[in-house]
């Protein structure tokens, strides 16, 4: 599986235990709730290859370590907890 793929896991694992809705994270993330598509999107697994800003900003907002990001990239790995 790509990056993406994993990325949008740990993405909605995370806005699950915080408790908000895709319209919440997209206006902490981006200050734009229009962008809730793309977070959607991300979830459902139909983006390969995140551009590094959405990554960047989803990974400020949930407060996601490097390692977390990281673990995304190889193999897979998530972290236990959010």
């Amino acid at each position: 599986m790509s990056f993406g793929i994993h990325f949008g896991e740990l993405i909605a694992r995370c806005r699950g235990e915080e408790g908000l809705s895709q319209r919440e994270l997209a206006i902490r993330a981006f200050d734009d709730e229009s962008r809730k598509a793309r977070i959607s999107e991300l979830e459902r697994g139909k983006v390969a290859n995140p551009a590094q800003e959405i990554v960047d900003a989803l990974t400020v907002a949930l407060n996601l370590s490097p390692e977390d990001v990281s673990a995304c990239r190889t193999k897979g790995r998530l972290r236990p907890e959010c």
